[in-house]
């Protein structure tokens, strides 16, 4: 090798040295103008030869790779959420819809009841399309924190809030069912155990699960609860469903219920009760009157200034911030 060749070759190693040490340290930021500089296109290759040896051709390579960055960039800029401040963001959204029912306390729930001086209205913030967005990605992480895969089922109580499942569902490209609970008037019974009929109209949006092949990841979701009494009606029904379907019902057990938040702490443990049917409910945290009333006072000062709770307010986010200190001390925080 002559002394030309070799000098070139040392230049183009120290530069790539040099590359690499400024990608590890961070100082040029990946979605940068010029970053390719930095760090190359490396993801996109090693996506578009792993397109190839599934046998896409080139044509499809390049609108797969083109609809994935289209789809990341569009949920970046939507929302703005990431794993770091998920939780603060939801409080402060959360604070947005906090209503103040001090003078005449109110009742809540399934088989118990809870008596509280606030509600949070998180069917409403399902009503408004900016603020569904932010709380399905708030959702996202959440699940994307505690799952290697996502699922490719979603189950959520008629009587929950299935606009957010929907709109989690759809970010996730899986299938959404909506199942009726006992209570519901629409729900057929019969005395056949192993008629699928009570599988497709009970579980709306399950015709097209049954023609699958391969069993499902299946998760249970909904926006908050409080003694999970509706969440694990839908565990154990599932479970039913899927032993009794000679194989029909190509579901996995759900193992997993995801709320974002639990409203309250009264009555008896409730990870005790999922963990006796072999589930788990994760969420943020669980919440008390002390902690709703901080979320109603954050509210009642911006409306003193007219206007919403607003992340990206200093004085907002400290506060948000000082109620997750307040959630860690009393062991009621639960998001890593």
């Amino acid at each position: 090798m002559n002394d030309v060749l070799t000098n070139i070759l040392l230049s183009i190693l120290t530069m790539d040295t040099i590359r690499s040490v400024i990608a590890m340290l961070g100082w040029v930021k990946p979605e940068s103008k010029f970053a390719w500089i930095i760090y190359g296109r490396y993801d996109r290759n090693i996506l578009e030869a792993a397109l190839k040896d599934l046998g896409y051709s080139k044509e499809r390579r390049i609108s797969v790779i083109e609809d994935l960055k289209t789809a990341a960039k569009k949920n970046a800029s939507l929302t703005g959420i990431n794993n770091n401040n998920a939780a603060v963001q939801l409080l402060i959204l959360l604070s947005k819809y906090t209503e103040n029912f001090s003078k005449t306390p109110i009742q809540y729930g399934g088989s118990t009841l809870t008596n509280s001086s606030y509600y949070i209205d998180t069917m409403e913030i399902s009503h408004s399309k900016k603020d569904l967005d932010l709380m399905a990605a708030i959702m996202l992480c959440l699940i994307q924190s505690n799952l290697k895969n996502k699922p490719e089922v979603v189950l959520v109580p008629k009587g929950g809030n299935p606009l957010f499942a929907q709109a989690v569902a759809s970010n996730l490209n899986a299938n959404l069912i909506v199942v009726k609970s006992n209570a519901d008037k629409s729900k057929i019974t019969t005395t056949d155990k192993n008629s699928i009929d009570l599988f497709k109209i009970n579980y709306e949006g399950s015709w097209s699960v049954l023609k699958k092949e391969k069993f499902l990841k299946t998760v249970v979701l909904d926006c908050n609860t409080s003694g999970g009494s509706q969440l694990i009606d839908i565990i154990t029904g599932t479970n039913w469903m899927i032993d009794n379907s000679n194989g029909q019902i190509n579901l996995k057990s759900p193992q997993q219920a995801f709320v974002l938040f639990r409203a309250d702490r009264q009555g008896e443990q409730i990870d005790d009760r999922f963990t006796g049917i072999n589930s788990k409910l994760i969420r943020y945290f669980d919440l008390d009157e002390s902690t709703k009333k901080m979320l109603y006072q954050l509210k009642e000062q911006c409306q003193n200034e007219d206007r919403l709770p607003d992340y990206y307010i200093d004085s907002d986010r400290e506060k948000a911030e000082a109620i997750i200190a307040k959630l860690k001390q009393n062991n009621k925080y639960y998001y890593k």
